[in-house]
């Protein structure tokens, strides 16, 4: 999921990484990339923290993944965790 705010950047990505819906959470400008434990009830939530920090968000954008992105990144865990070191 990404948050399009206005203005030159989250003043706010700390709180937002301690709520504990908040899974990962990384300011990509202009854009904060959000992975929610529940995007569709944690989202209120993380606006209403957003606002409450002073940030203004421009609009919000649900990001699907295909298969090819899941297994993709599954090779890469794989890769990056070095030989003779099970899949988790």
């Amino acid at each position: 999921m990404s948050i399009q705010l206005l203005g030159s950047g989250p003043r706010s990505i700390r709180a937002i990484r301690e709520l504990p819906s908040v899974i990962h959470a990384e300011w990509a400008e202009p854009r904060l990339i959000l992975e929610l434990v529940e995007p569709d009830s944690d989202l209120p939530q993380v606006v209403e923290s957003l606002v409450r920090a002073g940030e203004r968000v421009q609009y919000i954008t649900a990001e699907e993944h295909s298969l090819e992105d899941a297994y993709l990144k599954l090779i890469e865990e794989a890769r990056s965790s070095g030989p003779g070191e099970a899949l988790s």
